[in-house]
């Protein structure tokens, strides 16, 4: 690996991991929010859910072009591998329990 290539590896990897704890900030302070029943309102709800999707887009874009340009990197792959189960399984699980209750 080139220094350019290192440097825009470096700089997409520090974005995803940046995005990657945006969104489960975002994921606490809702379920945060719920638990302790202040200020749970449609609209609050419907923001945390508008953040949490917004970061977790924006994580897993950024995962995705690092995947492409670097596929071989263990490092990116286990990093990208925690992601998914930290957030994609949980809003996975989520949605099946939100279809079982309807």
């Amino acid at each position: 690996m080139d220094l350019v290539s290192y440097v825009e590896f470096q700089t997409n990897y520090e974005g995803a991991i940046r995005y990657h704890k945006s969104t489960l900030r975002s994921i606490r302070k809702f379920w945060r929010t719920l638990v302790e029943g202040r200020n749970v309102s449609i609209k609050s709800i419907s923001a945390s859910f508008r953040a949490i999707e917004k970061a977790e887009q924006r994580a897993a874009s950024r995962y995705r072009v690092l995947i492409s340009r670097f596929p071989k990197s263990i490092r990116l792959l286990r990093t990208y591998a925690h992601f998914l189960r930290q957030v994609m399984v949980r809003r996975t699980l989520f949605n099946r329990q939100s279809d079982l209750e309807v």
